[in-house]
């Protein structure tokens, strides 16, 4: 016979719940609904939250992740690295490619770089983990974006663009149009393609690792100055990456 959830396991979904929303409004009522969990129950759940500083309320009332949510999830990002499967990945992808390579994880509107291996080159285009990526402009975060529901993605350019709030929403819908045909061909051949739009004089190819739910909040890329990282190069070096996507998905969904 299966338990009703506790009122402690109620609050830690109500906390995924709000970590996980896919950028749509998500009032205290969705939550409810969707955790199978009475009204009263749940708004209680959520102003304690508030006082608590782990959810906050936009102007609309959406719940949304508080200061201290957010500081759980730098603090466990921050330990990934400490993971030798993804460090052995990322190492073992730049010895193959001659190239710096990282590992990045959605954190708020960015990518965090999580490991990092630099190339042995003297000439590159230096990178450490803890550096942030924008979603739009970057092949790690077109790499992202390409396979997260629409409704997230706009909530991710808006942040990511830093729009005024009165053009935010039309400035991110205008960013998405014009990555429409990109983001199609990132699905299609599962990887994205960054030349020189995120840093002058860098080329780099991305591809997202999706999780067992094939949402995809982490990516690895290889990238290197264009004088010695050529389109060619690049091209070969597709074979090597997205086989270490095929290595990091288990790692990431536990299945090692």
């Amino acid at each position: 016979m299966s338990k009703s959830p506790s009122y402690l396991g109620r609050m830690l979904g109500l906390l995924e719940f709000v970590a996980t929303q896919d950028g749509s409004a998500a009032l205290a009522s969705e939550a409810a609904q969707r955790l199978d969990m009475p009204l009263s129950t749940a708004a209680r759940q959520v102003t304690l939250l508030e006082e608590l500083g782990f959810v906050r309320r936009s102007q609309d009332g959406a719940l949304m992740p508080g200061p201290r949510l957010f500081r759980m999830a730098l603090c466990t990002v921050a330990q990934l690295p400490r993971d030798e499967g993804l460090r052995t990945a990322v190492r073992t992808l730049a010895l193959e490619t001659g190239e710096s390579v990282s590992a990045g994880v959605l954190v708020g509107a960015e990518i965090m770089l999580v490991a990092r291996q630099e190339s042995a080159h003297p000439l590159r285009i230096a990178a450490q983990v803890g550096d942030l990526v924008t979603a739009h402009n970057s092949a790690m975060g077109k790499a992202v974006l390409a396979n997260l529901p629409r409704p997230r993605q706009l909530a991710l350019l808006r942040a990511s663009l830093g729009a005024a709030a009165g053009h935010a929403e039309s400035e991110a819908e205008e960013t998405l149009d014009g990555l429409a045909a990109e983001l199609d061909e990132v699905r299609k051949y599962g990887y994205a393609v960054d030349e020189e739009t995120y840093h002058p004089g860098q080329r780099c190819r991305a591809a997202a690792i999706p999780d067992s739910r094939g949402n995809a909040y982490m990516a690895i890329s290889v990238a290197g100055p264009t004088v010695r990282f050529t389109a060619e190069h690049a091209r070969a070096c597709l074979p090597a990456l997205l086989a270490a996507v095929n290595e990091l998905s288990p790692w990431l969904t536990g299945d090692r």
